[in-house]
C-alpha cells in the first residue's frame, strides 16, 4: 500500500558547496563497511516498498540511498550541515532526486504535517553513542513524524564501562603532574582530570567484568539524562587509571554494532573517565561508580564521582567535564608597550 506523501514547515537554507571540512570526516564513514554493511542490512529489513522513510542528520545521505534501494516510496533527508548538498549531488546521479526531499536544518525544529513517516533512519551515534545529542533530537522528531507501528533504525543502545590499566595512558597523564625541563606543570592536574578522553583502546587490561551503565529503547525514551551506579569486583592486580566506555546499538532485530576496546572493528573510538592519579587495585577489591549526565545548550556534561576500597584503605573522587576550564580565560591586549632596556 502505498503512503500518502508528507510536507514539512521551516526555514529552508540554501544549499552550498562549502562542504570540505566535511568530507575530511565522512570518508570514514563511507569506508567503514562493518557499519555500512550492518545498516544496510538493517534498513533492507526494516523498510518496505512503498514507505516514507525520514533520515536525521543524512550526511552524504547513505542510509537514504540504503532505503531507497529497499524500495522507499520516498526519502527526507535533514541535515544541518553543507554535506547535505553532497548527498544531493549523489542523489542527482543515481537519479533518485524525484524520491527525495532534502531539508536543510535542525531535525528537531522541522514541523511535518500532512502525513507520517513509515521509518526513522538516524545514525547521531558517537564514540560513546549518546554524544551526537541522539537523546535529546530524537524523541522530538519521532514523536511528530513516526506513525503508530513505526520503525527506527537503529532501535536502541546500551551504554558499558570497565575499569582498567594501560601504562602507555598513565604515562601521558602523568605529565600533568610532573616538572618538565624544569617547569612544574601540576597546576594542570586538576583541568586535565575533568576532562573525557576520546582513546582507541589496542592495549587496555580489564580490571573487571564490564557493566551496563544506561539502556535506551528509541521507541519509547523521553529523557537525555542518566542517573547510574555501577559497581565491581576487581579480578586482577593492576594500576587503574579510569574507566573506559563504549556502546551497543541495535539496528534491529538480530542486528548490532558495537565498539568495545581492543575488539572495535569500526571507525568509533572509545573514551575514558579518568580518576587522577592511578590507584592500584588487587583481585577482591571493590569500586563504586556514580554517572551523571545531562545535555546544556547542547554540550554534553557528565559528572562522575565513586570510591576504591582497597586492602590499603579508601579513595574517593569526584570529577565532571563541566569543571575542565577551571583556569581564568587570559584576557589580550591589542597594544603592548615594550619595557626599553635600562
Amino acid at each position: 500500500m502505498m503512503s500518502d506523501p508528507i510536507e514539512y514547515l521551516m526555514d529552508v537554507w540554501p544549499l552550498s558547496t562549502g562542504t570540505e571540512d566535511h568530507l575530511t570526516s565522512h570518508h570514514l564513514l563511507l569506508r567503514d563497511r562493518v557499519r555500512n554493511e550492518a545498516f544496510q542490512e538493517a534498513i533492507r529489513r526494516v523498510v518496505r516498498p512503498g514507505d516514507l522513510a525520514l533520515d536525521v542528520g543524512a550526511g552524504t545521505g547513505i542510509l537514504s540511498a540504503f532505503a531507497i534501494q529497499a524500495g522507499a516510496q520516498h526519502v527526507y533527508l535533514v541535515e544541518s550541515e553543507d554535506i547535505l548538498s553532497c548527498a544531493q549531488e549523489i542523489f542527482k546521479h543515481a537519479g533518485w532526486l524525484d524520491r527525495a526531499t532534502f531539508i536543510r536544518g535542525m531535525a528537531d525544529r522541522v514541523t511535518f504535517q500532512g502525513g507520517k513517516v513509515d521509518a526513522i533512519l538516524i545514525e547521531l551515534i558517537g564514540n560513546f553513542g549518546i554524544d551526537e545529542n541522539i537523546l535529546s533530537v530524537l524523541p522530538t522528531v519521532r514523536n511528530k513524524a513516526l506513525k503508530k507501528g513505526g520503525k527506527i533504525v537503529p532501535a536502541g543502545l546500551r551504554l558499558f564501562v570497565v575499569p582498567i590499566v594501560e601504562e602507555s595512558l598513565e604515562r601521558e597523564f602523568g605529565v600533568y603532574r610532573s616538572v618538565l625541563y624544569g617547569i612544574d606543570f601540576s597546576p594542570l592536574a586538576r583541568l586535565a582530570d575533568n576532562n573525557i578522553y576520546l582513546l582507541n583502546f589496542r592495549n587496555a587490561r580489564r580490571l573487571a567484568e564490564p557493566q551496563l551503565l544506561a539502556e535506551f529503547d528509541f521507541l519509547t525514551c523521553e529523557s537525555d539524562t542518566i542517573e547510574s551506579r555501577v559497581n565491581f569486583s576487581i579480578t586482577e592486580q593492576g594500576r587503574m587509571i579510569g574507566l573506559a566506555g563504549w556502546f551497543e546499538i541495535d539496528l534491529c532485530e538480530g542486528i548490532s554494532l558495537s565498539n568495545p576496546p581492543n575488539e572495535n572493528r569500526t571507525h568509533w573510538d572509545q573514551i575514558i573517565f579518568p580518576i587522577g592519579e592511578a590507584q592500584a587495585v588487587e583481585k577482591g577489591d571493590r569500586v563504586s561508580f556514580r554517572f551523571r549526565y545531562n545535555t546544556t545548550a547542547g554540550e554534553d556534561q557528565w559528572a562522575w564521582s565513586g570510591v576504591i576500597h582497597t586492602r590499603g584503605g579508601i579513595r574517593r573522587f569526584d570529577f565532571c567535564n563541566a569543571d575542565r576550564f577551571l583556569l581564568p580565560k587570559v584576557r589580550t591586549r591589542h597594544t603592548v608597550e615594550l619595557k626599553t632596556k635600562n
